[in-house]
């Protein structure tokens, strides 16, 4: 499947989503607002997939808090699940999937959450796996301007992630 855009009827929003122009607009600069955009048709991960997309994060508030974190929402995340149109996790920390079963997902994680043992409180990025649960897994600040360090993934490291699920 190959989409230039986000336009047409093979997109579903969720939450505080709204596509407008071909553009999707996650969640408006409110507190613990969430949002989705789901593709009506399933993709088969058995083969493999490949994807390709590009972002961009604006209009951020952070309430001048001290803790050094971005303006704006906690992140961003492209997340493969099996729960339908609808599904959204928990807003804030939870960048919106944590609680989603079943899920492979890259996370644009903005916000510095100790309690998540986020690196720092520079834009990072994580690759989490989950069998039953969504895992939290903290990796290696990227670089200055979201440049990626792709970790390898292997069934031995979605079993530890997961203890063994």
């Amino acid at each position: 499947m190959v989409w230039k855009d986000f336009e047409g009827e093979d997109y579903h929003a969720a939450g505080t989503t709204r596509i407008d122009g071909g553009t999707v607009v996650l969640t408006e600069t409110q507190p613990y607002s969430d949002g989705a955009v789901w593709s009506r048709k399933q993709v088969e991960g058995m083969g493999g997939f490949a994807t390709t997309f590009t972002f961009r994060m604006t209009n951020g508030n952070d309430n001048e808090l001290p803790d050094g974190s971005l303006p704006g929402a906690d992140g961003i995340v492209f997340v493969v699940q099996n729960s339908g149109p609808t599904a959204l996790g928990k807003s804030g920390e939870g960048i919106g999937y944590e609680g989603m079963p079943k899920t492979l997902a890259v996370e644009f994680d903005t916000y510095l959450n100790p309690a998540r043992r986020d690196v720092s409180s520079a834009r990072h990025w994580s690759s989490i796996v989950s069998i039953s649960q969504v895992c939290w897994d903290s990796v290696r600040p990227a670089r200055p301007g979201w440049a990626l360090r792709p970790r390898r993934a292997s069934p031995s490291n979605v079993m530890n992630c997961c203890h063994g699920a």
